[in-house]
Formats: structure tokens, C-alpha cells, sequence
């Protein structure tokens, strides 16, 4: 049992940076300028980690462990602490808006400046910060999403998705991981400067104004055929 209880931690541990719902918005200016805003829910989590500190075993009860497991509040209102260093980002604000719900927004003065800025999300321990490609394109009447890693939140739900080559008690702890977290989203919401004329994505919704294109990820599902990429015409 201590055996299937560690494995359930650890797994947890591995899996946390993808346990909330995540939400990113641009309001597109009709030059390709705009705003970005981030909205990170975590307020699902609260009884899991409540429950994790009455659950966890002294040997990972260690003030290490604890601090690892337990302190996402600060690494969410640090994320992307160099931003205000790239080119074309200006008014970089992040907030605690609601126990648990973080947002984090800022201005662009060009789509070269969004996919720096997105760019940097994702990089990797090795500190590079260069663009590793374009995430969004723009040219006159067409906005493109070109993102294959969900905001680079895929790789972080890798551990939980394969559970086929696991030990039984390895698969069973992440199948109970999963049924308890329950559903976690990541969502795109574009806000055009004119009417959508058409979308890419067949799960692409447009809003009844006809000027906000919203595509919804279920992070959970383990689904690959979900995907964000799209191009939106509107004129």
C-alpha cells in the first residue's frame, strides 16, 4: 500500500503543472499589435492538496518535498520573470485574482513580439530563450495558430497519458490520479478586429457576434487528434 501511495505522489508531483485549467486570450488589433492575457485556474486543486498533507508519508514529508508538491502559488506569479526584457512586450502585469486564480497579461506591439514572448514559456532548463518557431502568424485579414504542444502543457501530461508500458500498480495509481483530478482545460480565445469569415479548426466555436473564435483542449482526454491549430480568416 505505502508502495501504490508513493507512486501516486510521485506521479502527482510529475503531473501538477498541467492540474488546472488554463485560458489564453489575445485581442487582436487590426495591424497585428494587440493584447495577451493568461488565466490560471487552480482553484480545483485546493482539496487535493489539503488532502496531500494529511496523506503524505513521513519519508516524503521532508521540507524539500513539501516545498516541491506544495508551493505552485509562488512558481505560477514568478512564470515568465524575464518577459519584460523582450522587445515589443510592454505593461506585463501579474495578479492573484481569487484564491487559486492567477492572470498574467501583457501588451505586444507585433505577432514577432507574441511568439518571442511564447517562445520563452516554453524554454527549456537550458535557459535559451530564443523563439523556437512561430506559435501565431499574421498577415492582413488571417490569424494562424500554429501550436502543436498546447501552450507547451503537453509534455507535462506525457507521464499521465502512458500508462500502457507502467507497472500494474504504477498504472492503477495514475489511473486514480486521473479520476481524481477530473477534467483540465486549456483553452484559446481570439478576439478579431472584424467578423470571422471562416476557421480552420472543426471545433473552433465563433461567438454570436461573430467576432471572438474560442478552441477548447480537454488535457486529460489523452486524445491526439485534438489540436489548436487553426487560421482565421475575418474581414
Amino acid at each position: 500500500m505505502k508502495k501504490i501511495l508513493y507512486t501516486l505522489l510521485s506521479g502527482l508531483v510529475l503531473a501538477l503543472a498541467g492540474c488546472f485549467d488554463v485560458k489564453d486570450e489575445i485581442w487582436l488589433d487590426e495591424k497585428g499589435s494587440g493584447n495577451f492575457q493568461s488565466t490560471f485556474d487552480m482553484s480545483g486543486m485546493k482539496d487535493m492538496i489539503d488532502m496531500l498533507k494529511t496523506m503524505m508519508p513521513d519519508s516524503l514529508n521532508s521540507e524539500t518535498d513539501s516545498k516541491d508538491l506544495l508551493s505552485l502559488e509562488d512558481s505560477v506569479m514568478s512564470m515568465w520573470k524575464d518577459l519584460e526584457k523582450i522587445p515589443g512586450i510592454s505593461q506585463v502585469k501579474r495578479e492573484k485574482k481569487g484564491d487559486m486564480v492567477f492572470l498574467l497579461s501583457f501588451r505586444f506591439a507585433d505577432i514577432q513580439a507574441l511568439n518571442s514572448a511564447m517562445a520563452m514559456r516554453q524554454k527549456k532548463d537550458s535557459g535559451d530563450t530564443r523563439p523556437s518557431g512561430n506559435m501565431f502568424g499574421f498577415s492582413r485579414g488571417q490569424f494562424t495558430c500554429n501550436d502543436t504542444s498546447f501552450g507547451g502543457l503537453n509534455d507535462a501530461m506525457k507521464g499521465m497519458n502512458q500508462e500502457a508500458g507502467a507497472s500494474d500498480s504504477a498504472a492503477a495509481g495514475m489511473a486514480m490520479l486521473k479520476a481524481f483530478m477530473g477534467d483540465m482545460k486549456y483553452s484559446h480565445v481570439y478576439h478579431l478586429p472584424a467578423k470571422v469569415q471562416s476557421v480552420s479548426n472543426p471545433n473552433a466555436k465563433i461567438s454570436p457576434d461573430g467576432k471572438t473564435v474560442t478552441v477548447e483542449i480537454d488535457l486529460a482526454a489523452g486524445d491526439s487528434t485534438q489540436t489548436l491549430k487553426n487560421i482565421v480568416r475575418f474581414r
